[in-house]
Formats: C-alpha cells, sequence, structure tokens
C-alpha cells in the first residue's frame, strides 16, 4: 500500500491484495485506489466551497480458476466515481458585451471580480462507472478457443453555470446514461500439421465477435436514445520459423 499527502489535504492511496483461494486452483486479486484534493480556489459567493477541488476513487476485483487443466476461467468486476469542478470558468479580462436581456455590459464587469470564481451556482461534474467480465480460454490440441462477455455502465451528471457572473441566467444541468454489453469470440491455431505429422510453420487466427451497445441520453429539455449492434470477422495467416 502505498500513502501520500499534502497541500490542500492532497492525499492520494493505492493498494492491492492478491493470492490463491483454494488449492492452487482459484486465485484472487483485489486492487484500489482513492484521490482528494480540496483545491485552493474558492467561490465569492460561497467561500467555504473550492471551485478546483477533485475526488475520485476505483476498485477492481479478479478471479481466476483453474477450472480443468484445459478450461480457465476469469471473472472481473470493477467500479468507481469521479467527482471534480467541471473546469469551472474564472474571468481574467472585462466583458465587451453583456448577452444578458436587460443586463448592460457595464453590470456584468461591476459585479466581476478577476481571477475570482464568480458564478451563483457552482460548477460540478460527477461520473460513476461499473463494469464486469467473464473470460473464458480453452486450451484445445489444434487451437486456443477464448470467449470474453462484458458488461459496462457509465453515468455522467453535470452542472454548469456558464454566464461566469453572480447574475443568475444560463444554468445547464446535464444527466447522461450510456449501457453497453459485448461478446467477442476468438479462435487460435496452435499451427496446421503436414502428412508426416511434424508443425508446419503456417498459422491462422480466426476472431468473429459481435458487439452492442444501447446509449441512453437524458437531457434537461427531454429523453433521447441510440443503439447500435456492430459485428466483425477477422482471417489472419502467418509463417512461422
Amino acid at each position: 500500500m502505498d500513502v501520500s499527502y499534502g497541500n490542500h489535504n492532497s492525499t492520494d492511496i493505492t493498494g492491492d491484495v492478491s493470492g490463491p483461494l483454494a488449492t492452487d486452483r482459484v486465485f484472487l486479486r483485489v486492487a484500489a485506489n482513492f484521490h482528494n484534493d480540496d483545491g485552493d480556489i474558492k467561490y465569492l459567493y460561497a467561500p467555504h466551497t473550492s471551485g478546483n477541488y477533485d475526488q475520485s476513487g476505483n476498485v477492481r476485483a479478479e478471479l481466476k480458476a483453474l477450472v480443468t487443466d484445459r478450461l480457465t476461467a476469469y471473472l472481473s468486476f470493477g467500479g468507481g466515481a469521479d467527482k471534480n469542478d467541471g473546469l469551472a470558468l474564472v474571468p481574467v479580462t472585462h466583458s465587451t458585451g453583456s448577452g444578458i436581456p436587460g443586463v448592460s455590459t457595464a453590470q456584468v464587469n461591476q459585479s466581476l471580480i478577476l481571477g475570482q470564481l464568480n458564478q451563483d451556482s457552482a460548477t460540478s461534474a460527477t461520473q460513476t462507472s461499473a463494469d464486469g467480465s467473464l473470460r473464458l480460454v480453452y486450451d484445445a490440441d489444434f487451437a486456443t478457443i477464448s470467449s470474453v462477455t462484458a458488461v459496462e455502465g457509465v453515468t455522467e451528471v453535470q452542472h454548469q453555470d456558464i454566464d461566469v457572473t453572480r447574475i443568475p441566467f444560463v444554468t445547464v444541468h446535464q444527466d447522461q446514461t450510456i449501457r453497453s454489453v459485448s461478446e467477442e469470440l476468438r479462435l487460435a491455431s496452435k499451427g496446421f500439421r503436414n502428412a508426416f505429422a511434424r508443425p508446419s510453420k503456417f498459422s491462422f487466427r480466426r476472431r468473429p465477435g459481435f458487439f452492442g451497445q444501447l446509449v441512453g441520453v437524458d437531457l434537461q429539455h427531454g429523453d433521447s436514445g441510440v443503439g447500435w449492434l456492430f459485428v466483425s470477422r477477422s482471417i489472419s495467416g502467418s509463417l512461422r520459423r
């Protein structure tokens, strides 16, 4: 395990543990990390709220099982979360135009303090994710056959005050959710044998697979979604020395 600590409550912790679970045929590995930085820029309207903070954490676990002498299974899970300021905008010059109905450019500039966060609503971006996969590898006499099944989900929430002033005018809040499922089959030969039962110098790889992903977007003014399916097949050959 590694731990570090610095200014602005900056903290980093990483660690992992691994080892056999049962008679050297089942193995487990778990790894995790955590990061935090409170930031050093404060909002003018809320001096106790930082505008350049960053917080994240992730964990991943993999289970390996030697099912038989030929079949090996890998089961993995992961999850994580990240929250930060969403790149809050900081004014460095005065405005040359208002763009806010009923508010003059002079009024905008009078409300700005350069080099500081002037927004009336704190900007933030949050992402959470989770995934899992199952990989099966079978060692046949003529080839290695493997199957990879994976699922993943990601949720993002963003809140932005993009007028960069304490004047309540343009605030955007957006939620987005992504879900995906994929399956891939792989076949890799160990080489052909000729009539004299000698290994040949030619091997081939065939990788058929299909992938599916469903994306749903939930916006402030309505819902929308899109889905797609992709199928791929490939064959490649090579000469071995």
